[in-house]
């Protein structure tokens, strides 16, 4: 099982127990409040193996690619409602 911990418009952190080689592409399904699930392309830049003795979380880093520009727009709207919508209205900028 794998989940999303840290998103951007940009990529994504999956967490994971078996994270995949730097490199490999791998197919995302993202389940956001849409219609259907957003699938989208993506390349392994990173992984991070569990280790006890240092306090990280296990998983990869995911960069997406051919990503069409309507939804980068679309992610990038998702994330700042995500990021704001707990916020009080005077505390907004």
């Amino acid at each position: 099982t794998a989940y999303a911990t840290m998103i951007s418009e940009r990529g994504i952190f999956i967490r994971t127990m078996n994270p995949f080689e730097a490199g490999t592409h791998v197919l995302l399904s993202l389940d956001l409040p849409s219609a259907k699930p957003l699938v989208l392309d993506g390349e392994v830049i990173y992984q991070v193996n569990l280790n006890r003795e240092r306090f990280s979380e296990p998983g990869m880093g995911v960069k997406f690619v051919n990503l069409p520009p309507e939804v980068k727009m679309g992610l990038k709207t998702f994330i700042e409602s995500q990021l704001t919508g707990d916020l009080e209205p005077e505390m907004m900028i």
